[in-house]
């Protein structure tokens, strides 16, 4: 999961592939991600059991059963090494950023237009980028090809216990 900012889209679910999974482009860029994926479908439908799997977020979100977030403050080579595995995982949503607004230069400069066109400009970029996959459209390599960065240490707002439960069980199963 993660936010793209061009004022219109916060919050984006990108899948394995580099793919768009879910797209929420009505709230304007001044909201936290964290604030916009509480009120999505997505996470009702998470929360309710009526989605299966995992979504790797960022620490700006809070650690759920079905949302795992990096760990504040490893202490064993376990949580070091979940945290290492989880960074690598995240990194494909800034890949996938990369990719998309080379692909659509119109999103690397920012849009101009109302938020309602802008919205529609975003969504149909994803659209074409899911297709463009689907497809085997791939782009040439060149010299702004992405670059791995350390992940910001940003601090959860909010994470309940369950969150904390669910990593503790997947660096037990993993790393045990």
């Amino acid at each position: 999961m993660g936010g793209y900012k061009d004022g219109t889209l916060q919050y984006t679910i990108v899948g394995p592939r580099m793919e768009f999974l879910d797209i929420v482009p009505e709230w304007p860029s001044s909201e936290h991600d964290n604030r916009i994926f509480q009120n999505s479908r997505i996470c009702m439908k998470y929360a309710n059991a009526e989605r299966n799997g995992i979504l790797v977020g960022d620490a700006g979100y809070p650690c759920l059963p079905f949302l795992l977030t990096p760990i504040a403050n490893p202490i064993t080579d376990e949580q070091m090494c979940y945290n290492n595995i989880h960074g690598r995982t995240r990194r494909i949503v800034e890949r996938t950023y990369d990719v998309w607004k080379r692909r659509f230069p119109c999103l690397a400069r920012g849009l101009t237009a109302k938020l309602l066109c802008s919205t529609t400009i975003v969504v149909a970029c994803a659209v074409l980028h899911n297709m463009s996959l689907i497809f085997s459209d791939i782009l040439p390599e060149d010299d702004e090809s992405f670059v791995e960065e350390e992940e910001p240490n940003n601090q959860p707002h909010w994470q309940p216990m369950d969150g904390f439960a669910a990593y503790d069980t997947m660096i037990e199963r993993l790393f045990h």
